[in-house]
């Protein structure tokens, strides 16, 4: 399911000679990258869901080398190895942007008990529809 998302399978698989499910496997995966964000983090803004989802498609990719370099197949080794890196890049500022959004939260909603109960009641229909 979306939930979960690891790339044992694909390691397996390959170790068992079925490198073309492998890689099936690692694309599905990848494909699922939306669904499994929003599984995992619909509580978050989508900005930090799609940092997330890039985080989680660089380690994909990752392990994607990895059973290329196994299977010997410089080529897509190449191609998920440069993947693997873009991802990365995109995702790297996860923790910073992350710190941010809190920071932010916790002024509104300072902010919000500080102006009595209407403020309160629109900082959560904010937070709900995930504009803090």
């Amino acid at each position: 399911g979306p939930g979960g998302g690891t790339t044992r399978l694909a390691k397996y698989l390959q170790l068992a000679g079925r490198f073309d499910e492998a890689m099936d496997e690692i694309k599905v995966l990848l494909d699922d990258g939306k669904e499994w964000a929003a599984c995992m983090f619909s509580h978050q803004p989508p900005k930090l869901q799609w940092l997330h989802m890039a985080a989680r498609a660089a380690r994909i990719h990752r392990d994607a080398v990895l059973i290329c370099k196994r299977e010997k197949n410089e080529k897509l080794r190449l191609r998920h190895e440069t993947a693997a890196e873009l991802y990365a890049e995109k995702s790297k500022n996860l923790d910073e942007v992350s710190r941010e959004i809190s920071a932010k939260r916790r002024r509104a909603w300072e902010e919000a008990t500080a102006n009595g109960p209407d403020a309160i009641a629109d900082f959560l229909r904010k937070r709900q529809a995930g504009e803090i």
